[in-house]
């Protein structure tokens, strides 16, 4: 009998550690505007992006706060490489300056973050 319970328990914890690592999580604002794009975060596991219609020389403004987790972010205009690419994001302020006319895609990538992204035009 408790060989069977054991079994059970097992069981059950495998299936709630494997849904709980599958899932995305955001607890916090988002804010996708033509020429902004933010996102305020308690917590956040996975992905979110925006696309920006941005001309060559224009400035987007990176406003990036870490205070806890990991997050990655890549500015990029499709079939292009980044022009902003940042593996582990600590806080900081980053001016991007656009190298040509086109939509630009902001994607955000977290695990168990906590903290903000705000892009500005």
């Amino acid at each position: 009998m408790m060989k069977k319970a054991g079994v059970l328990l097992l069981t059950v914890f495998l299936l709630f550690a494997a849904t709980a690592c599958a899932k995305d999580v955001y607890k916090g604002v988002r804010k996708a505007e033509e020429s902004r794009f933010y996102l305020n975060y308690s917590m956040f596991t996975g992905t979110d992006s925006h696309t920006l219609e941005l001309k060559q020389g224009d400035v987007l403004k990176a406003d990036l706060v870490a205070a806890d987790g990991t997050l990655k972010v890549v500015v990029q205009k499709e079939g292009s490489a980044p022009v902003f690419e940042q593996e582990e994001v600590s806080t900081g302020y980053e001016e991007i300056t656009i190298p040509e006319d086109g939509a630009y895609q902001i994607t955000v990538t977290g695990k168990r973050a906590m903290g903000s992204v705000s892009f500005t035009k």
